[in-house]
Parts: structure tokens; sequence; C-alpha cells
């Protein structure tokens, strides 16, 4: 019964996928037309599924690593912020999204919990391997997420593929998790 309940949530997740590469397809043509239009670092209302309330055109972290001195206010950052780094984050946020605020839950966990492509806990390099995590809640629902990643040889890339929902990291918290599908064949990998 609960590989049945992950194996549908796995399906979900999936499915979710497909609609949101809808939705950031629409988006290539939407994000450029709402980035002429924005105020206070966030799109216009109408624009909003491919906006980001959180964040709003950057994160701190994109910011460092990206731009310099201001440099991700102009127009390409910005679209490359909302229609390619984070396409239809709201929308994501508002319709595929689990709440976790208020929930309890279980936690499952199988596989190499260092399994990363940067940063491991114990070295701060990436470590291949596999990691796999279940929530279960007590009203039944359950959220799965799988977590792989190979080096490619003695290389900076990797393969990293992370399904399922983003529950990653040593502790589960926050108001939600948001559903994943991500298969990336040349990832960087910290040596």
């Amino acid at each position: 019964m609960m590989k049945t309940k992950i194996f549908l949530a796995y399906l979900r997740s999936f499915a979710h996928m497909l609609i949101m590469l809808c939705v950031a397809a629409v988006g290539l043509v939407v994000v450029p037309v709402a980035v002429l239009c924005m105020t206070d670092n966030h799109l216009p209302r109408w624009a909003w599924w491919w906006g980001n309330d959180k964040d709003g055109d950057s994160d701190d972290g994109w910011r460092t690593v990206h731009y310099h001195d201001g440099a991700h206010t102009g127009f390409w950052p910005r679209f490359i912020w909302f229609a390619v780094r984070n396409p239809c984050y709201n929308f994501t946020k508002r319709y595929g999204a689990v709440r976790l605020a208020g929930r309890r839950f279980i936690v499952i966990e199988s596989g190499d919990p260092y399994t990363t492509n940067r940063d491991s806990a114990f070295d701060g390099r990436g470590y291949s391997g596999t990691f796999r995590r279940v929530l279960v809640f007590d009203d039944g629902q359950v959220i799965p997420m799988y977590y792989h990643v190979r080096q490619w040889g003695d290389s900076g890339v990797c393969l990293r593929v992370l399904l399922g929902y983003k529950l990653m990291g040593r502790n589960i918290d926050g108001e939600y998790v948001e559903p994943v599908f991500n298969i990336n064949p040349l990832m960087g990998f910290e040596v």
C-alpha cells in the first residue's frame, strides 16, 4: 500500500511538471513584457504566475554568484530569473506545493544522506550517492523525494536527479514544500 502511495505521489509531481512546462513556455512570451512593466522588483499582477512573491527579482544567493553592484536589476537578468531560473514560481507555490505548517508527519529515509553535488556537510565537497526521503502525514498523504548524484569521473560535472518534492536538507521546515522534477546530466560538482 505504501509503495503504491509513493508511486502515485511521484506521478502527481511528474504531471505537475508537465503542466509547469506549459505554463513556463507561455512565460517566455509573457515575462519579457511583464519585466518592462515591473514595479518594486515584482512582476505586475497580471503576470503573477511567473513572479516570485518570496524573493522578488532575485535572491541573495543568485545575486552573489551571478551579479554584483546592482547589475541584477536590468532587463536580461530579470528575464533569466523569472523565465529560466525560477519559471512560474508563484504558480508552483499555489497549485503544486504541499502545506507543512501545522501538520504532523513522520519522515522515512533510506540511502546516503550526505549525497550532494556541492557543500557536503563533512568536507565541503560534492558526494556521489542516492538518497530517498518520504513524508507520511497523519491524514495519509505521502510525499516522496528521490535524489541521485553521480560524478562523471574526476570532473567537476555530475548527473543530478531530483524527483518528487523538495525535501532537501537536514531539517524539514517551512510552510510549504514544492514539487520538483529535475534531471541534469551536466550539473556542477564541487571537487
